[in-house]
């Protein structure tokens, strides 16, 4: 890898780190009660003390290089073999001919910004187009977390299937009737995609029937307003090397509601213990002594941030 991608990656990692403890320290200025209410707390200055901060972008569009590819979500992670992983739904990723419309994928990325190229990972579980039915249950890749040559994704479900009818006319299903989501499966590979397993570490990947999707079988299903069934990772650099406390940080909406859904929660977990639901720890607010409360009761979480409504 050459030294000036080496920079590069170090300086976003380092940007992404900043931005997250940027956030948490804000969030220490209110004392977060219930599910998402606020109260003000008098004589804290903390978001006050962080010194310079991104306050704006400017998107460079002559310094873009575009390699194709069809799909969307693009979650990443960078590993410490040096390579970057990258998933995506929904799309046909980055063959030049196409062969198969991914439900869900993952590729590997090698070389620098300027020859990059794209790496299929053969093992991964076929999702999609013409392995899947248009009745068969869904399951999309979002959290994605390289670490200590272990490869984990967290898999989006939806609440039900779309029948043909549905799908030829989405205007007309009520918005009582939309399809949700309400979990997630958690997969990993112990070989940087070599091979895969389930959480439970069976292999292969198991992709459960709509009526047997359970929270025995999902790392989050049909949680209070369905949080945490769009999950996000917050990327500590190289192999979360710049990581210092040991635990991986999660994200997610608070819910799929009007309301919720433009609140973010967040959950963390040591390192070694991401395939046990029982080590997740909950956001939960703000102690008096400033530092942050975690809780192991999924209903005790607290929003950290809150997007303006649209509208």
């Amino acid at each position: 890898m050459s030294t000036r991608r080496r920079e590069f990656l170090a300086q976003t990692a380092a940007a992404v780190v900043a931005a997250a403890a940027t956030s948490i320290h804000v969030g220490q200025a209110a004392e977060v009660t219930g599910a998402g209410a606020k109260t003000p707390m008098p004589g804290n200055t903390t978001a006050h003390k962080l010194g310079p901060r991104i306050k704006s972008v400017i998107r460079r569009e002559e310094t873009l290089l575009r390699y194709g590819g069809n799909g969307d979500a693009y979650h990443m992670s960078w590993a410490g073999d040096d390579r970057q992983y990258v998933s995506l739904c929904d799309g046909s990723g980055f063959s030049d001919q196409f062969k198969s419309f991914y439900n869900s994928r993952m590729f590997a990325i090698e070389g620098g910004p300027s020859d990059a190229k794209f790496r299929d990972l053969p093992a991964y579980p076929l999702l999609g187009y013409p392995v899947q039915k248009q009745t068969d249950p869904r399951y999309y890749n979002f959290g994605t977390l390289a670490l200590d040559g272990r490869l984990y994704q967290f898999m989006s479900t939806l609440n039900r299937a779309m029948s043909a009818e549905e799908s030829k006319e989405p205007s007309k299903i009520s918005n009582a009737n939309l399809q949700r989501f309400i979990g997630a499966k958690l997969i990993y590979s112990p070989d940087n995609g070599r091979t895969w397993c389930n959480q439970d570490d069976s292999t292969p990947v198991v992709w459960e029937p709509w009526d047997r999707r359970s929270r025995d079988t999902m790392v989050f299903f049909e949680e209070p307003q369905e949080a945490f069934s769009l999950l996000s990772v917050l990327q500590m650099g190289r192999n979360y090397g710049a990581n210092r406390d040991g635990y991986v940080y999660i994200y997610s909406p608070n819910g799929n509601t009007d309301g919720t859904m433009n609140q973010l929660v967040m959950l963390r977990v040591a390192k070694q213990r991401l395939l046990h639901r029982g080590a997740y720890e909950y956001f939960a607010g703000i102690r008096a002594d400033g530092n942050a409360k975690w809780s192991k009761e999924i209903d005790e979480r607290t929003v950290v941030h809150t997007f303006p409504a649209v509208g």
